[in-house]
């Protein structure tokens, strides 16, 4: 049996300077008590893999060029 859903992807990228950076939104399903939130994943091999989540300042780890393609917002 699987767990229970708390919340939707939307809205996934991957970053055209460097396609190896994706980032992709979450959004609660109703009646959740939860925030969105922003993934940042990188491609290690052939596994992505989680480098950051958040609501501010998420992915500023990455190469300039990746958050801006992403649109992440970093100071």
């Amino acid at each position: 049996m699987g767990g229970l859903v708390t919340a939707a992807v939307r809205r996934c990228r991957i970053a055209p300077s460097s396609p190896i950076w994706a980032a992709a939104n979450t959004v609660p399903n109703p009646g959740v008590p939860l925030d969105g939130a922003i993934v940042v994943l990188q491609r290690i091999g052939a596994l992505w893999t989680v480098m950051d989540v958040g609501t501010s300042e998420v992915g500023c780890t990455a190469p300039a060029s990746v958050q801006h393609d992403l649109g992440l917002e970093c100071p």
